[in-house]
Order: structure tokens, then sequence, then C-alpha cells
């Protein structure tokens, strides 16, 4: 990080594409802090510890059931039944109040410069909004993120858990709901309040400039000989997004927040991202010395 300027590409082309100055070319998009259990009161105290994480740790292996299909309009069941698993561990999906804070000081650094931008909090944060942006400048999405691993000692009769696109996601709003009983509240627009990789890759992005996703385990996927790496980072590539922010492991909710809002405070100063977010992880860095809060995130793309 002091000595070499490493920017990180997605094939060859993308050498000869020259990175443009910041510029206005439309409305941005900003989700944080939903609200997982839709209709209680859950406080964000299912958190395993004091500091929140922004992710599904430990959730390892996806065996389905012998037969079963896909649940109607919903994430796989064998992907589901480890996410049961992981919220019976702590009480459910606990909020993650950095991410509000987050959110809320992007959406004030907007203001102050003059930017267009839609945010999104709470009920709100549904996975069906994010599903429907249309190409905005830019797209951020603070949650918790998952990957689960395929058990290579358990081969699953599910086809559909075999997928690493159906493996690796965004929580948003009312996914406790479903993850827990499987069914789909009326609030959360129809949808099960996961954002599968798969569903990603659908999305409208031709003309987005940068896909930020502040979550856990964002940057990881599944190696396929001659494909690259299967998960978010290619779901969004698909879609068309230019270069996106992701991470490589759990992260800290608080350093996370810090680390985001330095990129923004850089990255509308001066207009280069790819100096914006390496200074950010310097700053962040004097504040954290051990990597693990600031050395999560890579930045992929131009």
């Amino acid at each position: 990080l002091n000595e070499i300027d490493l920017a990180l590409v997605t094939n060859t082309k993308d050498l000869l594409v020259e990175s443009e100055p910041f510029e206005d070319g439309g409305r941005s998009v900003f989700f944080g802090f939903p609200q997982y259990s839709m209709g209680s009161t859950l406080d964000g105290k299912g958190d395993a510890e004091d500091r929140g994480v922004r992710g599904v740790r430990g959730a390892r292996g996806t065996r389905g059931k012998k037969g079963k299909e896909e649940l109607s309009r919903g994430i796989p069941r064998g992907v589901r039944g480890n996410l049961v698993r992981y919220m019976q561990s702590f009480n459910g999906l606990g909020m993650l109040p950095g991410t509000k804070k987050e959110v809320e000081l992007i959406d004030s650094l907007y203001n102050a410069n003059n930017r267009t931008r839609d945010t999104y909090f709470l009920n709100d944060a549904l996975e069906g909004t994010v599903k429907d942006v249309d190409n905005p400048n830019i797209l951020h999405i603070a949650t918790h993120g998952f990957f689960l691993e395929q058990d290579p000692d358990e081969q699953s009769q599910d086809s559909h858990v075999q997928n690493p696109l159906l493996r690796s996601g965004l929580i948003l709003a009312g996914a406790n709901n479903f993850i827990s009983s499987g069914e789909i509240v009326a609030e959360s627009g129809g949808d099960d309040g996961i954002l599968t990789a798969y569903e990603a890759m659908n999305m409208n992005l031709d003309k987005t400039d940068v896909v930020v996703l502040s979550a856990c385990e964002t940057g990881l996927g599944e190696i396929k000989n001659g494909e690259g790496v299967y998960g978010l980072q290619r779901a969004f590539q698909i879609a068309g997004a230019d270069a996106i922010i992701m991470s490589m492991w759990t992260v800290d909710d608080d350093a996370t927040q810090e680390l985001m809002t330095t990129f923004y405070e850089e990255w509308l100063s001066h207009g280069n991202k790819q100096l914006a977010f390496n200074s950010a992880q310097k700053r962040l860095r004097e504040k954290y010395k051990k990597p693990y809060y600031w050395g999560a995130f890579v930045m992929i793309g131009e």
C-alpha cells in the first residue's frame, strides 16, 4: 500500500481504459440499515459480539434435501437451512448501526456537494427496490453479506445449492422473517429479502460507475476454470458495473463505516476513485493498525 499503486482489473482490455474524474452522471442510490425483522423490534442484540460484523459467519456447507427444489420465490432450501442455523445460534441477524451512520454521512456529503441521490433505510431498504434501480451513477449497499462454501465431502442433491451464484448474496429488509419461517411478509413487496448473486446478475447497471458492496465476504466466490470467480463480483460485472468495491473477509461495522465515508470524502474532493480508495485505507490504518480493519476491501475495475 505504501510502495505500490496497485489497481485490480478483470481482464487485459481494462488496462487500456483510463480512469475518468468523478462526474455527476445522474442519481446515485444508497441502501443501509435494513429492517431484517419487519414488524418486530429487533434492535441488534442478536449480534454475536459487542462490535457488529457485517456477515453470516461460520455458515459453511450447504447440504440440500434430496428431491427438494427451490422454495417458492425464495432462496434454495439448503441455503436457507444454513442461514437458519446461524440465526438460531445468534438469535437472528442483528441490526448494524454503523450502516445507518455510514449512509447518513455519505448522504450529507452528497448534499454538501449538490449531488443527486436517493437513500433507503429500514423497511424501505427492500430487495425489490435494489433490483429495480436503473443505471444509477453509484450503487451503495451497506448490510450483512454472505458466501456459503460447498462442502467437498458432501455432494448435495439440490442443483440450486450447487450453483455458487445462489450461495452468495446480500441481506435486505424482511430477510429474518423469511429465513426463520419460510413466509414472505407483505411489507417486503413479494421478495424474500435475500439478494443472491444470481439475481444481481440481471440488474441494469451498464452506465454505473461504481457498485460499493459494504458488507462481509462480498468478493468471495467459487473458482471455475476459464471463468474466474463465481459470486457477487461476477454478478455485478455481468450487470454492467465499471468498478466494484468488495470485501474478502468478515468486516467490522464501525471500521467499515469510517472507511466508506472517508472514501467518498476523498473521491468527491478530487475525482479519482482509485486514489481516493487507497487514501481512505491509509487514513484508516492510522487508527486501526491491524489489516483486519482496513485491508478487507478491494476495488476491481476502472
